[in-house]
């Protein structure tokens, strides 16, 4: 279809082609949400933990939240189109609030698009046909109000997110949620990062991270994918080198849902990789036959480093810890009962 429009410059008039088609039957709403983790980040009082010129406080606190947040709206739309309500214009008095950028657009997408069936979505405040008040509050007036058409995005939906990620979504793992609990070690073979290919700032990120003179386990691989022509900028920016010394490998120009068998994955079945990618942890189990693990850049290279991944709710990103020490605390007391 691409390729016939292109040929004659024009495409069906149907679907979201349409101005009527593109309108959101679906609110979801995630305000109580982004307050409530925006204030949590805001309200930790720890030191500020400078790791290569990165936050790495901030940084783990939202890493990896966009990309859950996608998969978690990609499901919630039921094929409609949402539009999605985060109350943004609120948390700018809130000191540590990361406001979205590219690539937390980028993963918010790729991961809405592994869930979804719908063609598209709107951000109040955001993307460009849900920017104003105005449209926001027309396309608010437009959808049939019912429980299904307002869904509210909480941290109970956030968290099943994560662990569908982080468990493979249920395919060729051999944890349970009870077991993420648990503090033991489980070695990591292969770190997969870049899907979608890794932008310039990402490499940025990670030359930050890296340029301590940190290396990576000699148990474990880290390789990530990108576009040459990102490659060629992040060499000339000294990006590059600074990666390749901590040892990170390189391929350009393909998709790791492309990367299906031996030597680049692993070649034991049991063996685990660790993404930071919400679409590769969601195909990658039934594409590869491989266990998968879901987290933040930040995350990614703690782990390289080690070789392992303790699978303890403390390592979980800080948005999500609340979360996770209540439901310890329940399962604790299920099975210990205070008299």
């Amino acid at each position: 279809m691409d390729i016939c429009a292109a040929l004659i410059g024009k495409v069906p008039f149907t679907g979201v082609h349409v101005d009527e088609e593109r309108m959101p039957l679906v609110v979801l709403d995630g305000r109580e949400l982004f307050q409530e983790c925006a204030t949590l980040v805001d309200s930790i009082q720890c030191n500020h933990i400078a790791f290569g010129g990165v936050d790495k406080r901030i940084m783990s606190s939202w890493d990896s939240f966009y990309s859950v947040l996608g998969y978690v709206c990609g499901n919630l739309s039921e094929g409609k189109v949402p539009l999605i309500l985060l109350g943004l214009e609120e948390t700018d008095r809130i000191e540590h609030w990361k406001y979205p950028i590219l690539d937390d657009l980028k993963s918010f997408s790729a991961a809405f698009g592994t869930t979804a069936s719908a063609p598209l979505f709107h951000i109040a405040g955001i993307t460009p046909e849900a920017r104003e008040d105005a449209d926001i509050e027309t396309m608010i007036r437009s959808i049939y109000f019912n429980d299904r058409n307002w869904r509210k995005i909480d941290m109970e939906e956030m968290r099943k997110g994560y662990e569908a990620l982080n468990l493979g979504c249920g395919k060729n793992n051999d944890v349970t949620q009870e077991s993420l609990l648990d503090d033991d070690k489980e070695p990591i073979k292969l770190v997969a990062l870049g899907n979608p290919h890794l932008s310039l700032s990402e490499c940025r990120t990670l030359n930050s991270l890296m340029s301590s003179g940190l290396k990576k386990h000699n148990n474990s691989r880290v390789i990530a994918t990108l576009g040459r022509r990102v490659r060629s900028e992040a060499d000339r920016l000294g990006y590059i080198s600074t990666l390749e010394k901590f040892g990170v490998e390189f391929i350009n120009d393909t998709c790791w849902c492309m990367l299906l068998d031996p030597p680049i994955i692993p070649l034991s079945k049991s063996d685990k990789i660790l993404t930071n990618s919400a679409k590769h942890a969601h195909y990658g189990p039934g594409l590869t036959e491989r266990k998968y693990r879901f987290g933040g850049l930040q995350d990614c290279i703690n782990v390289a480093v080690l070789g392992y991944r303790r699978k303890a709710y403390t390592g979980l990103p800080t948005w999500l810890k609340r979360s996770y020490t209540t439901l310890a605390l329940a399962r604790r007391q299920l099975k210990f009962p205070v008299n």
